[in-house]
This record gives C-alpha cells, structure tokens and sequence, in this order.
C-alpha cells in the first residue's frame, strides 16, 4: 500500500472503493459460514437431545432443580372484591379522591392484600374499571 499522503484523489477514492467491495465480499462469505455454523449447531443438538425434533419437553435429563424454595404467600382473604371496597370509598367523597387517599380508605376498611407493590394494584384497579373515573386536572377519582 502506497502512502496516502503521496496518492492523488483519484488513487484514494479507487482504493477506498475497492476496500468497500472486499468488506462486502467478507459480509458476505461470514453470512455464508454463520448459516453453515447455525445448521451444524443445531444438528448437534439434535443429537444430543436437546434440540428440535429431540421429542423431548421440560428439564433435560440429568438436571436438578436449583435448590431454590419458592415460597408462596397465601392469598388474603377479604370480604368483597378490591372494587367494592374501592367502590365505597369513593362514594363518600363528593370532591373525590386522590391514589393515596384511596388507598388509605381501602386499607382503613379492612382490605387484605400481600401484595408488594398495593398501590400499583390500586391503580391497575382504578384504571380498568369504567366505573370510576380520574380528573386529570384534580388528579382524584370519583365514581361516575
């Protein structure tokens, strides 16, 4: 390769060409070589049983769980749904509510929930539910 500096422009720019045409060529050939890779890849799997067509589902053979114990907390018990509880909180404010104020509600009127996150709950409540509806302006909700 000649030193650029020395090079006319014409040089350079048919040199920079002929390098675009060989990086090109490169993508190509890797492409070409990767679905080769890909294909032996998978036929591998096959063979050892972990692959598609294996006619096998779940764990594979010889693996054990990860000695992790799930715990599950027991669902709360509660006397009506979250709406309803919701429902009556609303409806004895005339201004409305705001999230937080409608949690306090919900929770000073005996609602269970061992939820980590309650108030996203709420939200996802307050949300869904056609029934209740935000003003956006006040940032409270209210029973339609």
């Amino acid at each position: 390769m000649a030193n650029a500096s020395n090079m006319s422009l014409a040089e350079l720019e048919a040199m920079l060409k002929d390098q675009k045409k060989r990086l090109e060529e490169l993508k190509k050939k890797q492409a070409a070589l990767q679905k080769d890779l890909d294909g032996v890849t998978q036929e591998i799997a096959v063979l050892e049983g972990k692959g598609k067509g294996s006619g096998r589902r779940g764990r594979p053979a010889g693996s054990t769980s990860t000695g992790k114990k799930t715990v599950r907390r027991r669902r709360a018990k509660n006397a009506k749904p979250l709406k309803g509880y919701v429902r009556d909180a609303l409806a004895g404010s005339k201004k409305g509510l705001t999230l937080q104020e409608v949690l306090d509600s919900v929770k000073k009127a005996g609602y269970k929930s061992k939820s980590k996150n309650f108030k996203n709950v709420l939200y996802q409540c307050l949300y869904h539910t056609k029934e209740f509806v935000l003003d956006s302006k006040k940032g409270t909700y209210s029973v339609k």
